[in-house]
């Protein structure tokens, strides 16, 4: 059993990325939110970030970047990636990708790392968290680094 995010009432229905609802009224409210969410994070920027960044701010901008990944993507190799792993398409997931690729060039005194081990790793990469933070363009280089945004871009768009 969970706890529904939006009444707080038992429920035994979880949505993928989304969180624990009750079916109907609930539901619905929670879908909303987290498309309104989404439509949010891509009317942004992606230039517009904060000059340092706390974990928070980088889970934000992770997912700002795939959201704006994925609109822009041509239908052939959006087509092509899914066929691969049909998951990617969910921003969540697509987000939890550049994260990773991004955290292995920051520098590990500002980082805390956790890496899963054994059959929990099948689910889970680790857990991280920001022990100080990091100025906006150390985190643009390690996109950089990551091959997530060529070096000819002048900005993060």
């Amino acid at each position: 059993m969970f706890k529904c995010d939006v009444c707080g009432k038992d429920t035994d229905k979880v949505l993928l990325n989304i969180g624990a609802c009750c079916p109907g009224d609930c539901e619905k409210q929670l879908v909303e939110e987290y498309n309104l969410y989404h439509r949010e994070l891509l009317t942004e920027r992606l230039d517009d970030i904060p000059e340092t960044f706390e974990t928070h701010d980088f889970e934000r901008f992770t997912l700002k970047y795939a959201i704006h990944a994925l609109e822009v993507m041509s239908k052939k190799t959006r087509d092509k990636i899914e066929r691969n792993n049909p998951m990617i398409s969910i921003p969540e997931n697509f987000a939890l990708h550049v994260k990773e690729q991004v955290l292995n060039f920051l520098p590990a005194e500002a980082v805390h790392q956790v890496d899963s081990v054994g059959h929990v790793r099948m689910f889970s990469g680790g857990e991280y968290s920001f022990v100080k933070p990091i100025d906006k363009d150390i985190i643009i280089d390690a996109f950089y680094q990551a091959g997530l945004l060529e070096r000819s871009q002048k900005s993060v768009v």
